[in-house]
C-alpha cells in the first residue's frame, strides 16, 4: 500500500511539474491513475451513517452536524468540580552577579535534546536561476541555507581563554578549579567546538614535541568533558578520539621512555576510550567495534609501545573482548616479551607488558571470565594467584568474598616513578618506596589526578 501511493505521488508530482504548476489538481490525480492503469474515481459511497442533517430555504441547501441536546436537569445534578488551590509563591534566585545559578527553578541554557536536534537555521533567501540553453528562459526560485558563523561573546571569549590557560598551566589549585568548571558548568556547549579544536591541536603539537605533562592535563580535560551530564559530545567524537587514541598508541609520548612514566598516560586514556565507547556506542554507528578494530592493529606493531597501549585499552573493554582480541595474540606477544633486548627502554616496555598481561588475567581468572587456558607464564599467574588467595584469607579469615577487588601481589611493588610537568619542562621526583608488608597500598600521583603505574619486578 506504502509503495502504491508513493508512486501515484511520484507520478502526480510529473503532471504537476509539466503543468507549470506549483498546486496539485483533481485533473492530475485523475491523469496519474489512467497512466498507472488504475480507473479514475468519480465518486464514492459510505455504508455507515454520515452525521449530516439538510436543511434548505431561502433557495439555498445546508448541510450540517446536529448538536446534542442536553437535559437541563442532568446539568444541575452533576457534582461541583474541585475548589482550585490557593496560589503560591517560591523565591528563588534568578541571577548572582550576572550569572544563572543552576538550581532546578531555573532553565538550563540549552538541553541536551536541544543540541542533538538542533540544525541550521531553516531561513532561505531566494535567488534566480536559468534554465539551460534552447528552452525557455524563465527565473525560477532556489531555496538555499545562509552560512551560520558560531560567533563567541566577549566573555566567553575571555572565559575560554582563562580555562584553557589554567587546565595547561603550571598553578595546580587553578587547573582544579578549571577542571571542576568543565565538569560541572551547564553553558559551555557553545564553546564545544572550540574546546575540541583546542584538545585536537594540542595532542597533535604536544606529540611532535614529547610532552608528557601538557598530554596528561589534556587528557584530564576530556575526562573533565565527559563528566559534565548537560554537554552531548556526539558531534565532536571525531576530533576527541583520535586525541584519546593517540594518547594510546603512538610509539613514544616523552623525551626519556626509559625514566619518564609515560605508562600512566596510557593507562589514563585507555579508561577513557572505554568510557567514551560505553557512553556513546549505538548500533547506528558502531563505534566500539570500530575502535576495537583499530587496536587490533596496534597488536601488530612492531613498536613496543603501541603494543602495550592497544593491550591496556582492550583489557579495559571487559573479559570477553579480551578473550576474543587479546588471548590469540598472547603466544607472539610472550615471544616478543621473551626476546632479549639491546636497549633499556624496549627491557622496560617488555617488563610492563609482561606485568600489565598477568594482572588482567589473574583478574579475569578470580571472577572466572575466562573459559579458556591459557599459557601465559603459568609460573608467575599461580604465584600470584596463589599470594593472591593466601593475603584474601589473612584480610578475610572468615571467609567473605574479595574478588571484587584485586590487589596486587604481595612482596612485588618496589619503585615508583612520577613525572611532574609545568608546560613544557620536566622534572624527575625520587622513587617513592613503597612498603612491601602491605599489598593492598596503591600509589597515586596526586598532580596528575589518576592512578600512576607501579613497576612489578
Amino acid at each position: 500500500m506504502t509503495f502504491r501511493l508513493k508512486q501515484l505521488f511520484q507520478e502526480l508530482g510529473k503532471f504537476c511539474f509539466h503543468g507549470r504548476r506549483s498546486t496539485l489538481t483533481t485533473e492530475d490525480i485523475d491523469s496519474a491513475l489512467i497512466a498507472l492503469n488504475i480507473p479514475p474515481i468519480y465518486g464514492f459511497n459510505n455504508s455507515d451513517f454520515v452525521p449530516f442533517r439538510y436543511a434548505a430555504g431561502g433557495g439555498s441547501e445546508i448541510y450540517f452536524r446536529g448538536d446534542k441536546e442536553v437535559e437541563l436537569n442532568d446539568i444541575i445534578k452533576q457534582p461541583l468540580p474541585k475548589i482550585p488551590a490557593d496560589p503560591q509563591l517560591k523565591v528563588h534566585w534568578l541571577a548572582i552577579n550576572g550569572s544563572q545559578p543552576a538550581v532546578p527553578e531555573n532553565p538550563l541554557p540549552c538541553s541536551v535534546t536541544e543540541q542533538q536536534m538542533s540544525v541550521v537555521n531553516d531561513k532561505t533567501s531566494t535567488s534566480t536561476a536559468k534554465l539551460p540553453s534552447g528552452r525557455n528562459v524563465r527565473h525560477l526560485p532556489v531555496k538555499t541555507k545562509p552560512i551560520v558563523y558560531h560567533e563567541l561573546s566577549v566573555e566567553q571569549q575571555m572565559y575560554f581563554k582563562e580555562i584553557t590557560e589554567a587546565c595547561v598551566g603550571g598553578d595546580e589549585n587553578r587547573r582544579a578549579e578549571a577542571l571542576t568548571s568543565l565538569s560541572c558548568d551547564t553553558g559551555l556547549y557553545q564553546l564545544l567546538p572550540r574546546l575540541s579544536i583546542f584538545i585536537l591541536e594540542g595532542v597533535r603539537v604536544n606529540t611532535c614535541t614529547m610532552n608528557l605533562a601538557l598530554l596528561i592535563y589534556i587528557m584530564r580535560m576530556v575526562r573533565a568533558l565527559l563528566d559534565n551530564h548537560s554537554l552531548s559530545l556526539d558531534k565532536y567524537l571525531h576530533e576527541l578520539l583520535p586525541a584519546v587514541m593517540t594518547c594510546i598508541l603512538s610509539h613514544q609520548l616523552c623525551l626519556k621512555p626509559e625514566t619518564d612514566n609515560h605508562w600512566a598516560l596510557r593507562d589514563f586514556a585507555a579508561r577513557l576510550l572505554a568510557s567514551i565507547s560505553h557512553q556513546f556506542h549505538t548500533t547506528n554507528n558502531n563505534l566500539q567495534t570500530r575502535i576495537i578494530s583499530s587496536l587490533k592493529e596496534g597488536l601488530a606493531s612492531e613498536s613496543l609501545a603501541t603494543l602495550y597501549g592497544a593491550i591496556v585499552a582492550l583489557c579495559e573493554f571487559g573479559p570477553n573482548i579480551f578473550q576474543s582480541v587479546v588471548v590469540p595474540s598472547l603466544d607472539s606477544i610472550q615471544t616478543i616479551v621473551k626476546t632479549p633486548q639491546s636497549f633499556k627502554k624496549e627491557a622496560i616496555a617488555c617488563d610492563h607488558i609482561k606485568d600489565l598481561l598477568i594482572k588482567h588475567i589473574v583478574r579475569f581468572k578470580i571472577s572466572n571470565s575466562l573459559n579458556v587456558e591459557i599459557n601465559f607464564f603459568p609460573n608467575e599467574i599461580a604465584k600470584s594467584l596463589a599470594a593472591l588467595q593466601s593475603s584474601n584469607k589473612t584480610a578475610n579469615p572468615r571467609g567473605g568474598n574479595l574478588t571484587k577487588s584485586v590487589p596486587n601481589a604481595p612482596n612485588v611493588m618496589k619503585k615508583i616513578v612520577v613525572i611532574h610537568g609545568n608546560n613544557s619542562e620536566h622534572s624527575q621526583q625520587p622513587p617513592n618506596e613503597v612498603n612491601s608488608s602491605e599489598p593492598n597500598q596503591v600509589a597515586h600521583n596526586t598532580s596528575f589526578g589518576m592512578h600512576s603505574y607501579v613497576k612489578l619486578n
